[in-house]
């Protein structure tokens, strides 16, 4: 699976290479295009119905939420309209695949990868002068990308994984792998996981962060004291779809 902004040339390149996989569009960015095509006054009913599209689980509910931002752009903007049926149902696959509702807080936007790149560019940033001869670029990559993953945090809903990966078609021994590893003590990642983490951003976007991702000490506290719900409901996951 592979969260994309909406670039013709990621896409075409991801399904070269990964000809399974599925796609599913950051509903930021399209929230974000779609409001440029809008008078101010539209952009909190915007909002309203991108939010219920995030919310809703399953693939009737997702195609349901899907229906109202196009009846109501259908009155607005057709010019906004035309941006929405560009991306179609790949707004919805996360809600095709039958993952849980509480992993589209990071599977429906690009903010996994995004925040990685601010914090590397927080480093970075004040070198202007880059020797090409050299491997300076390399080099400063190699020291930023590793600071930048002491921020990592495991994502909110992380223990639903293996629900998304037998979804996704991957073989029982990856998933039983995988519930082993999402039913282990809530925390830093660095011993390994599912290898899906939110991070820590750069300290200009960390509030911005924590209220997406859900990180910080307060988030492990309510992991700790929603321990046996999460083992519960991963165990029911298995067999049925998710409601």
């Amino acid at each position: 699976m592979a969260v994309l902004d909406g670039s013709r040339a990621l896409h075409n390149s991801v399904l070269k290479h990964f000809p399974r996989a599925r796609i599913q569009r950051c509903l930021v960015h399209k929230e974000r295009n779609i409001k440029r095509c809008l008078s101010r006054r539209h952009h909190g009913s915007v909002s309203d119905v991108f939010k219920r599209l995030r919310s809703v689980e399953g693939e009737e509910a997702g195609r349901e939420a899907l229906a109202d931002p196009e009846r109501f752009l259908s009155r607005h903007s057709h010019k906004a309209l035309e941006s929405l049926h560009e991306a179609g149902e790949e707004l919805i696959t996360v809600h095709k695949l039958n993952a849980p509702s509480t992993l589209h807080t990071t599977l429906t936007n690009t903010n996994c990868i995004e925040n990685p790149f601010r914090n590397t560019r927080a480093k970075i940033g004040r070198v202007k002068r880059w020797r090409a001869e050299t491997d300076q670029a390399e080099r400063w990559l190699a020291y930023s990308l590793p600071t930048a993953e002491k921020g990592f945090r495991r994502i909110k809903g992380y223990r639903q994984i293996p629900v998304l990966l037998k979804s996704l078609g991957w073989p029982s021994e990856a998933v039983e792998a995988s519930l082993r590893s999402a039913l282990g003590p809530p925390g830093h990642p660095a011993s390994g996981g599912n290898g899906l983490h939110s991070t820590t951003p750069h300290p200009q976007a960390e509030s911005e962060a924590n209220c997406r991702t859900g990180t910080g000490q307060e988030n492990d506290k309510e992991l700790h004291r929603n321990e046996d719900r999460d083992r519960q409901r991963v165990s029911t996951g298995f067999g049925t779809s998710p409601r």
